[in-house]
């Protein structure tokens, strides 16, 4: 089995503004698994804040060696070497799970989906951005809606000029005071907000308890959750959690995290990382799993190197991803 990889960069059709500031786009590493003629794709995307970089993940690709392994007869070994030795890169793990399971045909598609699809809106967006953003939107039934401070209602104001949909609010961990961050969720509600997505820091654990015993609204886990072992820990403290196969390693920890949250009747939102086609497909995978999906990464990219996912009445879709635009793979 031979590894190849392409390094790329995403561009969003505009720019993009969280809490963690502004970007025009993110970097991504495909990663192609080969053996016998067929091919196998995963995606690691990006985003500059985190500690896994294009750079990390390339130098651990070029130190793995899996070409004495076959995805058919010893799949569960090969499964078993990625995940011992990409155990503490997360973002590189779920990159070759996603290639190996596709490889090995565990991918299966035409998948289409019961679970509504929300889509991103960044913060300050001007009015021309914000009026072409809706008009992507236009298939949607339900948006994303940044916020950085549990007291500006502008944003909120500005959507609410041009749109009536609900609305779910990523806080990204921008949040502080526990008695405002109230105050203004029950005027949220009244706006139409439906979630709230990581109030506070990642490791604020008090006012996360503080804020669900009294909020109107369910509150979302997404940095302070990233992985099965935090799920058991922390799943006591909000409503629910958002599942990234990037962050907690791949499609297999992903439907482990989700059949846990059943279990404790946790809300059940799968995000993505603004990911492409090819890495949202892979998480589409799991949605019978899920009450919400966040997979709108290709609608907010012009550059996307495959295609095969799209929206139907609110709802995704994912054909077989075909690659569309080259992709320069290295040989390893």
């Amino acid at each position: 089995m031979k590894i190849a990889y392409a390094n790329y960069q995403l561009k969003f059709n505009h720019p993009f503004r969280l809490a963690h500031g502004v970007r025009e786009g993110t970097s991504s590493v495909f990663v192609r698994l080969s053996f016998k003629g067929k091919s196998g794709y995963g995606e690691a995307t990006l985003p500059p804040y985190l500690e896994e970089t294009p750079e990390s993940v390339i130098n651990w690709l070029k130190d793995t060696d899996l070409d004495g392994l076959s995805p058919i007869r010893d799949f569960e070994e090969a499964l078993q070497q990625i995940h011992r030795y990409s155990n503490d890169h997360s973002f590189v793990r779920c990159a070759l799970e996603e290639a190996l399971l596709d490889l090995g045909g565990y991918s299966r598609y035409p998948i289409r989906s019961k679970v509504p699809c929300t889509f991103t809106l960044g913060l300050c967006e001007n009015e021309q951005v914000l009026q072409d953003k809706l008009t992507s939107a236009a298939h949607f039934k339900f948006l994303k809606l940044k916020l950085n401070s549990d007291s500006d209602r502008t944003p909120v104001l500005q959507l609410r000029k041009h749109s009536n949909l609900p609305f779910c609010v990523d806080a990204n961990q921008a949040w502080s005071n526990v008695e405002k961050a109230l105050d203004f969720t029950h005027w949220l509600k009244d706006q139409g907000a439906v979630l709230i997505e990581q109030p506070f820091g990642k490791d604020e654990m008090e006012k996360h308890a503080q804020f669900l015993e009294s909020s109107p609204l369910p509150s979302i886990a997404d940095e302070s959750i990233q992985n099965l072992d935090d799920l058991h820990e922390r799943h006591t403290f909000f409503s629910g959690v958002n599942v990234k196969l990037l962050k907690c390693g791949g499609p297999l920890e992903a439907e482990a995290m989700l059949r846990f949250a059943k279990e404790k009747n946790l809300f059940r939102l799968i995000g993505c990382m603004s990911e492409s086609t090819l890495g949202v497909s892979h998480a589409l995978s799991l949605s019978k799993y899920a009450d919400m999906l966040d997979l709108d990464g290709p609608f907010l990219i012009s550059n996307d190197p495959f295609k095969g996912y799209g929206i139907h009445k609110g709802k995704p879709f994912a054909l077989q991803p075909e690659l569309v635009n080259t992709l320069d793979f290295i040989s390893l």
